[in-house]
C-alpha cells in the first residue's frame, strides 16, 4: 500500500514538470500573428507555381498534341506513299506475270511445232537413209559414187544435221521454259506478299482513335496504368536498307524480262531452224530425185546402147560363123585337090627310068601343089583370124551381157530407191498391185529394210534380181 501511493506521487510530479517547460515554449503575440502572415505568403507562393503549372501543363498538352498530330501525319503520310508503292509494284509484277505466262505459252507452241517438225524430218531422214542402203546392193561394178550417191548422202547428211539443231533448240527451250516457269512462281509468291502487306497497310490507314477501344487500366491514386513497353510485333532492325523490298521485287521483274528476251532469241532461232529443216528437206529431196533420176536416164541409155551393141556382136558372131563354115569348106575342098595334085605326083614316079625327067608337066603338078599348099595355109591362118575374133567377140559378147545385167540390176534398184516412201514400199508396186489382180505374185514390192539388214545378203540378192527379171521394161 505504502509502495502504491509512492508511485502516484511521482506520477504526478512528472506531469507537473512537463506542463511548467511547454508554457515556458509557447510564442508571445507578435509570434503568432508572424506566423500566420508566413502561411498566407505560402499560400500565395502555391497559388502562383499552381497557376505557373496549369499553364506549362496546357502548353505541354498543346505541344503533345501537336506533336502527336505531326507524327500520325508523318505516319499516314508513309502508309500512304508505301501503299501507293506497293500498289504500282504490284501492278507491275502483275502486269509481268501476265507477259510471262503469254511468254512461256508461246514459247511452247513453238517447241511443240519444233517437235512436230523434228518427228515429220524423221521419215525424210529415214527415207534418205533407206535410199542408200538400197542402192548398196547394187552390183559390184555399179557401186559408184556418183552424182546419186553425194546427193543422198547429201541430203541425209543435212537433214541429220538440220534434225541435231531443231533438238538441240527443243533443249534448250525445255531449260528455258523451266527457268521462266520458276520466275513466274517467285514472281507469283512475291504478288502474294505483295498484297498481304498492302492490305495490312490499307487497314492501318483505316485505324483511327475513335475506332480503338480504350483498353488503360486503373493504377494506383486512380491513374491509368498506360502500357510503356514497346510491342513484341515489332519488326526488329535490320542492317538490310529499308527499299529492300522494293528492289528484290525489281530484281525479279529484271530478271523475267531477261527470260523473255531469251525466249524471243529462242523463238527466232526455232523459226529460222524450221524454215531451214524445211528448204533442206525440199531442196535434198528434189535434188536426190532428180539424181536418181539422171542415174536411171544414164543407166538407160548406156543399156540401149550395150543392147545395140550385143546385137551387133551377135550378128559379127553369125557372119563369122558364115565365113568360118566357108573357109572350112573351102579348106576341104583345097585338101582334096592337094591330095589330087600328090596323087598325081606319085603316079608319074613310076614312070621308066628313061621317061622319069622334070618336064613341063611335072613343073606344072610342082607349081600346083605348091599354090594348093600355100592357099591352104593362108586358108589356115583366116581360120585361126577368125577363130580367134569369134573367142574375142563371145567374150566381149559375155561382158556385154554382163554389163546389161548388172544394169538390170541397177536400174532396178535405182528405180526402188526413186519410188520408196516413207515406208520403204515401193510406189509402182502399189500401183500394180491394184491394176493387175490376176498378177499380184509379180506386183509384191520389197519388205521395208531393217536396221540390220545388210548389203549384199543373198535374200536381198534374190529379191533384187527376181524385181529384175519381172521387169518387162529391160531386156
Amino acid at each position: 500500500m505504502d509502495t502504491l501511493n509512492m508511485s502516484s506521487s511521482l506520477n504526478m510530479s512528472s506531469s507537473l514538470r512537463s506542463l511548467t517547460v511547454e508554457n515556458t515554449k509557447r510564442p508571445l503575440t507578435p509570434d503568432w500573428v508572424n506566423r500566420t502572415r508566413r502561411l498566407l505568403t505560402d499560400a500565395k507562393i502555391a497559388a502562383g507555381d499552381a497557376n505557373n503549372l496549369r499553364s506549362q501543363t496546357a502548353e505541354m498538352k498543346k505541344s503533345i498534341v501537336k506533336g502527336t498530330l505531326k507524327h500520325q501525319e508523318t505516319v499516314n503520310s508513309l502508309l500512304q506513299q508505301r501503299v501507293n508503292e506497293t500498289r504500282a509494284l504490284k501492278h507491275k509484277i502483275a502486269t509481268q506475270e501476265a507477259s510471262l505466262d503469254d511468254d512461256i505459252a508461246e514459247l511452247e507452241t513453238f517447241r511443240n511445232r519444233a517437235q512436230r517438225a523434228l518427228e515429220a524430218t524423221e521419215k525424210p531422214l529415214r527415207l534418205a537413209e533407206k535410199r542408200v542402203m538400197v542402192r548398196s546392193q547394187k552390183p559390184d561394178g555399179e557401186k559408184l559414187y556418183d552424182n546419186a550417191e553425194r546427193a543422198l548422202q547429201g541430203e541425209y547428211t543435212n537433214l541429220q544435221r538440220a534434225c541435231d539443231n531443231i533438238a538441240n533448240l527443243i533443249r534448250q527451250s525445255d531449260t528455258h521454259l523451266q527457268k521462266m516457269k520458276t520466275q513466274r512462281q517467285l514472281l507469283s509468291e512475291d504478288l502474294q506478299d505483295k498484297s498481304a502487306a498492302l492490305r495490312v497497310d490499307e487497314s492501318c490507314l483505316k485505324i483511327s482513335v475513335e475506332q480503338v477501344p480504350n483498353k488503360a487500366v486503373p493504377g494506383i491514386d486512380g491513374r491509368p496504368a498506360v502500357e510503356l513497353s514497346e510491342p513484341q510485333h515489332i519488326v526488329q532492325r535490320s542492317t538490310k536498307p529499308p527499299d529492300k523490298w522494293k528492289k528484290d521485287s525489281m530484281q525479279l521483274i529484271s530478271q523475267a524480262r531477261h527470260l523473255q528476251e531469251g525466249a524471243a532469241r529462242i523463238r527466232e532461232a526455232i523459226s529460222k531452224g524450221l524454215k531451214h529443216l524445211e528448204s533442206v528437206t525440199r531442196v535434198s529431196n528434189e535434188d536426190s530425185t532428180q539424181a536418181l533420176k539422171g542415174r536411171i536416164d544414164h543407166s538407160s541409155q548406156l543399156q540401149f546402147q550395150l543392147n545395140k551393141r550385143l546385137q551387133k556382136v551377135n550378128a559379127d558372131l553369125l557372119a563369122l560363123e558364115d565365113e568360118r563354115n566357108n573357109l572350112v569348106m573351102h579348106l576341104q575342098e583345097k585338101q582334096a585337090q592337094l591330095s589330087v595334085a600328090r596323087d598325081r605326083l606319085a603316079l608319074r614316079k613310076q614312070r621308066p627310068q628313061r621317061e622319069a625327067v622334070r618336064d613341063p608337066v611335072e613343073e606344072a603338078l610342082m607349081a600346083e601343089l605348091d599354090h594348093l599348099k600355100t592357099a591352104t595355109q593362108s586358108l589356115y591362118k583366116k581360120l585361126d583370124s577368125i577363130e580367134s575374133e569369134q573367142r574375142r567377140l563371145e567374150q566381149l559378147k559375155q561382158g556385154i551381157e554382163r554389163d546389161i545385167s548388172a544394169k538390170n540390176v541397177a536400174l532396178v534398184v535405182d528405180k526402188q530407191a526413186l519410188e520408196l516412201d516413207v515406208d520403204g514400199i515401193s510406189v509402182t508396186s502399189h500401183r500394180s498391185h491394184r491394176s493387175n489382180g490376176s498378177n499380184m505374185w509379180k506386183s509384191q514390192s520389197l519388205p521395208p529394210l531393217r536396221e540390220n539388214s545388210i548389203p549384199g545378203t543373198p535374200p536381198v540378192a534374190r529379191r533384187v534380181w527376181t524385181e529384175a527379171r519381172l521387169n518387162s521394161s529391160f531386156p
